[in-house]
């Protein structure tokens, strides 16, 4: 049969804190032999016994095991002595040492009560600088929602701002007087949720920034430049061309008005004889109209005779 994992950890301790006591074990084993040498005597069996152990019963075993039982017992008599001796000993160096703490305790014992109200103290303060700690971060947690008002006297921003900074901050409009009071109260409305830190830094970035766009700047007004005087030049360049073609266009404009005033010259002969022409056919016309006049009035001179 085999043990368990915790029965075998079970053996382990008890093999690693188990003191084995040699004297006792052969105190009882000669002990042991004694008794049942003794029971197989008495029942009648000796020989048996005898035979079956290997042994002669006879005055030199007897006086062997007497020899053997009296070394066994001086044996575990001088360990049980020994262990005694060995408690007596320890009990004593506990009991000195037990003495010496006693009295040193007596001498600490003002030292131990005095530390020990530091100590408490100490708690106690730590406990209030928890309390101080919750109550800012519930103040933080509220800050971090939004915006949240300050008030305190002047003489308090002063001291804490200087009276320079606080003369702007109320002339500014950013400290409002607030109360009857003579002394007054200021309050301000603000988001308090970035540190000075944070704001110096944000400071530091937005000027470094600004910086970059200043060299940016620079840098494209320098090309800008470079770039105008090029487009100057072109321009430069494109006037003096345009004054040359506008000096070709005007040459060419006036061959091309000769040209036209040519051909309508040409058209305008034509046009001559046609009126020539039209009035030649009026004329006609005007005068056989004439003689048929006269013609209707001879006849009718002459019909009333």
């Amino acid at each position: 049969m085999s043990l368990t994992p915790v029965q075998m950890d079970q053996v382990r301790t008890k093999v690693s804190y188990s003191e084995v006591d040699l004297p006792y074990n052969g105190y009882m084993d000669i002990l042991s032999k004694v008794t049942k040498l003794t029971n197989q005597i008495l029942k009648g069996k000796l020989h048996e016994y005898s035979t079956a152990s290997s042994f002669e019963f006879n005055e030199t075993f007897i006086t062997e095991l007497e020899n053997n039982a009296e070394q066994k017992f001086l044996e575990l008599q001088s360990s049980l002595e020994v262990k005694k001796m060995a408690q007596e000993n320890w009990d004593q160096c506990n009991s000195e040492i037990v003495q010496r703490m006693e009295y040193e305790i007596q001498e600490k014992l003002p030292d131990l009560k005095r530390l020990a109200a530091d100590l408490q103290s100490r708690i106690t303060r730590v406990r209030g600088l928890y309390e101080s700690v919750n109550y800012v971060n519930r103040e933080l947690d509220i800050l971090v929602e939004g915006r949240t008002s300050l008030t305190c006297g002047k003489v308090q921003w002063e001291k804490e701002l200087g009276t320079a900074l606080v003369g702007k901050l109320i002339k500014q409009g950013y400290l409002k007087k607030i109360g009857p009071q003579e002394e007054g109260r200021y309050r301000v409305l603000d988001n308090f949720t970035k540190g000075p830190n944070e704001l110096k830094h944000i400071n530091k970035t937005i000027k470094s920034d600004i910086d970059k766009l200043s060299e940016e700047l620079t840098t494209y007004k320098m090309k800008w430049v470079k770039d105008a005087d090029i487009f100057s030049k072109m321009t430069s360049a494109l006037k003096e061309e345009m004054a040359k073609r506008d000096l070709n266009l005007q040459y060419q404009d006036m061959e091309e008005d000769e040209d036209v005033d040519e051909v309508e010259e040409q058209d305008e002969e034509p046009s001559d004889d046609n009126n020539f022409e039209e009035e030649r056919e009026q004329a006609d016309q005007s005068e056989e109209q004439s003689d048929g006049q006269e013609e209707d009035q001879g006849v009718k001179g002459a019909s009333p005779n």
